[in-house]
């Protein structure tokens, strides 16, 4: 599990963002358990003002660790998965790491479940579109991506700035402006 694994590494007393964090408390309790803050954005799950408040805590490089667990693999458009990738980016300090993993089915094909769309890629069929936000990406056991040096797209005031004024919809996910 991503939460278990000796491959990352969550800075107790830091910051993490968690994109795509769904409805539920649990992860924000693990981590409230072990001395970090866990901000929790997640469009379809949570109401607009929650996502607002979450993106003032973590955007322009605020949190030290990003979890985007389970999230590249439901979204179809590759700019909408750049997007997320995009946040993860903006979301850590320059020394911070982002840990992706998704959920994939062996044999099945890319479409529609009863649960969503579902890519059913492996992990590693996403690192080229990491490795266009951040400078390093390592495959980890697990099914584990970890992405450090990000590639920040504009100042972090540009950014918070743009995220006061709201965020906006872009194919279907609520994203925080860049």
């Amino acid at each position: 599990s991503l939460f278990s694994s000796p491959h990352v590494k969550f800075v107790e007393g830091g910051v993490n963002a968690d994109i795509g964090g769904g409805k539920y408390d649990f992860v924000t309790e693990w981590f409230a358990a072990r001395g970090i803050r866990n901000f929790i954005f997640d469009p379809f799950n949570r109401t607009r003002e929650h996502n607002l408040s979450s993106v003032n805590n973590v955007a322009g490089g605020k949190a030290d660790t990003a979890t985007v667990s389970n999230v590249l693999n439901v979204i179809a458009e590759p700019e909408a998965r750049s997007k997320v990738i995009a946040q993860a980016a903006d979301a850590i300090k320059a020394d911070g790491e982002a840990y992706f993993t998704v959920h994939r089915e062996s044999g099945k094909a890319a479409g529609e479940t009863r649960q969503g769309y579902q890519l059913h890629r492996f992990p590693q069929d996403y690192i080229t579109e990491i490795e266009k936000h951040f400078g390093k990406v390592e495959r980890k056991p697990g099914g584990i991506l970890v992405a450090s040096q990000p590639i920040k797209q504009g100042s972090a005031a540009d950014t918070l700035n743009q995220a006061n004024r709201g965020a906006i919809e872009f194919s279907n996910i609520i994203l925080w402006k860049r």
